[in-house]
């Protein structure tokens, strides 16, 4: 009789749990794809971008040497990577070949005790020099200059001051991934400490955090605003 009592008391306890983790189950179910697309109806916030390819005018040995496609495929992954983490959507307006003169490009790249001096090439595009780059200032919300080499080692950089930044074209890691990592400093993002993240300096990290992701979109709804304004 004892033993009986025992197998009837499992058996209900089976039951019991059993029940429990069905309703859990449906929980989640229904839960998951209501987060799916919430998700999904996120607002996608777009950013115009130009892309340039700069090329010497003078023997060609400091033109990049990525072609268009190399470039569109770059940017389409640019573009998943902040659309399916962030929802902004990274829209390439302009995506063609500019000669700058050798001197200027001579002078971005790495100099011992001088630097990088990236304010005579923006003080030529601002003066009207470079007009393919300039005749967009009113569209685009970031420029993306692809360069032969910047010198010292590294794959890409974002100036202070301006909106645009800079990958060269035999980086250390994946060009998506550089670009993705510029676009994050223009977004307000600083360097993260986790080599799996996006904002850490040196690697293939994709990923960004959600704090990161609203920060993103704080920025880039922002720099939306000011091209609307400058429309009126």
């Amino acid at each position: 009789m004892r033993l009986h009592s025992i197998q009837q008391s499992l058996w209900l306890l089976f039951h019991v749990l059993l029940c429990y983790c069905w309703q859990v189950h449906a929980q989640i179910s229904v839960a998951l794809p209501e987060e799916e697309i919430a998700a999904e109806q996120r607002e996608i916030i777009r950013i115009p971008i130009a892309v340039f390819l700069l090329d010497d005018d003078n023997d060609g040995s400091l033109s990049s040497a990525r072609t268009i496609d190399d470039v569109q495929e770059t940017v389409g992954r640019v573009n998943a990577t902040w659309y399916r983490q962030a929802g902004i959507e990274i829209d390439p307006i302009a995506m063609e070949r500019v000669v700058v003169p050798v001197d200027l490009l001579e002078g971005m790249k790495w100099q011992r005790g001088f630097g990088r001096d990236f304010t005579s090439f923006f003080r030529a595009i601002y003066q009207g020099q470079m007009q393919d780059i300039s005749r967009l200032e009113d569209e685009a919300l970031i420029y993306a200059f692809y360069v032969q080499s910047l010198g010292g080692g590294i794959n890409g950089m974002k100036p202070s001051g301006v909106n645009s930044f800079f990958v060269v074209d035999n980086p250390s890691v994946y060009d998506y991934r550089v670009s993705s990592h510029e676009i994050g400093h223009l977004l307000r993002l600083h360097h993260a400490m986790d080599s799996s993240m996006l904002m850490f300096s040196g690697s293939n990290g994709m990923t960004l955090t959600t704090v990161e992701q609203t920060v993103a979109r704080y920025a880039a709804e922002g720099m939306t605003r000011s091209l609307d304004n400058s429309d009126r």
